[in-house]
């Protein structure tokens, strides 16, 4: 059973409002391009299973007019150990074609495009001639606004040390990860495994490295400065030769066992959870009657409000699977321990299978313990015994978490208790949480805070990964 009650609060707003969404670009054209002059070749009717584009804005970048800023990614690009059987084993859908329509999509502060391709022929899936697909990839431009919105309008030296701009939408942000675009009119083997973020979209099974270009009976492969020279995807230079490797190497991909030993979700790691004896804790019964308290107040302010933002702040950043959960009031100050079993490092130095204490504000108030601060009367005909627990949030649509959930978690090392992590995002006015299903990310937050997350975007571990790639952590939070 719940309870609601209304608290009056001191609290106060500081910040100022957030900035206006940028207005998306509906009139979507490809960009001009050279195509390479082949025979056509004929192409069946198929199914159209283009991805329906119009949640992700695409826009049009004017790249006469605007000011083209580049960066370099914030990774290292290595050697590529790839070869022709690893490649056809994790390509699901293995076709040749042609590039039909070209969109860019800066959603997240992603550089995005999305490219609708045409097949003409399909070595591998249950995909056929004459379909018609999206496929993503990197590479392409992120307007300044967009950028700026995402990252608290920092100034762009946090992430360029050569350069101090404010962005604005006369700006274009691009990442030289040394990779080419896909033109156009032009033909390409492409080795893809499907998006699960969006129905209908396709990405390379191999990173950025599962393209060979087509020009007659030619075929080049795409990125060979990044391969290491022993690669048999080198040799690869007709299509006939590439019709034969991928006959003999295909075999049926089988999805891992997630509950092998040694799977990415259940690794060995290092218990490193904090030492709480010292603290009173309890867990919370069973048949508990819940008392919400609510703050009035006119709230703007939003720490941390964005993704960009917490990938600013946060030391590490993990994919986590809640163990346990303990609560306190100690100091009448209420607070949640979480036992979390890292199965993803994203950011920092712990491993898959590592265990760490994660404290958040939150949690419950003794009955007992409000009774002895405040009166056995004080919440009026209520009996202030541990059968009731008082919760005090600013919304009343904030949940906790429960063991089995799983999330994405923005820590830092913890100033207050030793051996433990922070979690970015919850706090007394403000509170948002990123739920993790499979590859699937879900941002929870208020829906009286909708207005500060509106433009976050990111819906994927995929997206996330690249995404904190591009956002280094600043020096101060």
């Amino acid at each position: 059973m719940i309870i609601l009650l209304t608290l009056l609060s001191a609290c106060t707003s500081t910040a100022e409002p957030a900035s206006e969404t940028p207005s998306p670009i509906e009139s979507i054209s490809p960009p001009t391009a050279e195509t390479t002059e082949h025979s056509e070749v004929p192409v069946p009717d198929g199914i159209d299973r283009t991805a329906d584009l119009s949640g992700y804005f695409p826009f049009t970048p004017d790249l006469d007019e605007a000011e083209i800023i580049t960066l370099s990614p914030n990774i290292d690009l290595q050697p590529i150990l790839l070869n022709s059987e690893q490649l056809c084993e994790g390509g699901e859908h293995i076709v040749i074609g042609k590039v039909t329509e070209t969109y860019y999509v800066d959603v997240a502060g992603l550089d995005r495009v999305y490219y609708d391709f045409q097949l003409e022929e399909v070595l591998k899936g249950d995909l056929g001639a004459g379909d018609t697909i999206t496929v993503v990839r990197s590479g392409g431009y992120v307007r300044g606004n967009v950028f700026a919105e995402l990252n608290g309008f920092v100034p762009l030296q946090y992430f360029d040390n050569t350069q101090q701009l404010t962005l604005t939408n006369k700006h274009l942000l691009r990442w030289d990860y040394g990779i080419q675009t896909l033109v156009p009119g032009e033909r390409y083997a492409l080795f893809l495994v499907p998006k699960v973020y969006l129905d209908g979209v396709y990405g390379e099974s191999s990173g950025m490295s599962g393209i060979y270009r087509i020009d007659g009976e030619a075929v080049n492969y795409l990125f060979s400065e990044f391969l290491d020279n022993s690669s048999d995807l080198l040799s690869i230079t007709t299509l006939s030769e590439l019709r034969t490797t991928v006959e003999k190497n295909v075999v049926q991909s089988l999805a891992p066992d997630s509950s092998a030993p040694g799977s990415a979700y259940s690794p060995a790691g290092v218990n490193r959870t904090a030492d709480l004896s010292g603290i009173d804790t309890f867990i919370l019964p069973e048949n508990v009657t819940e008392v919400q308290l609510f703050y009035q107040d006119n709230i703007e302010y939003m720490p941390h409000r964005t993704v960009g933002e917490l990938c600013r702040v946060a030391e590490t950043i993990i994919v986590g699977e809640v163990m346990d959960i303990l609560y306190t009031d100690e100091d009448f100050y209420e607070r949640i321990f979480l036992n979390v079993k890292s199965l993803e490092t994203i950011r920092g130095g712990l491993t898959a299978g590592d265990i760490v204490t994660v404290q958040r504000v939150g949690g419950y108030i003794r009955g007992s313990i409000w009774a002895a601060e405040y009166g056995e009367n004080s919440l009026g005909e209520i009996p202030l015994s541990d059968d009731y627990m008082i919760r005090r949030d600013m919304f009343n649509d904030i949940p906790y978490p429960k063991v089995g959930d799983k999330y994405v978690l923005f820590l830092c090392q913890s100033n207050s208790l030793d051996g433990a992590y922070d979690a970015f995002g919850y706090n007394r006015l403000s509170f948002t949480s990123f739920y993790v299903d499979g590859e699937i990310i879900t941002q929870v937050f208020p829906e009286a805070q909708k207005q500060f997350f509106a433009s976050s975007g990111v819906t994927s571990l995929q997206q996330l990964r690249e995404y904190v790639t591009h956002i280094p952590r600043a020096i101060t939070a």
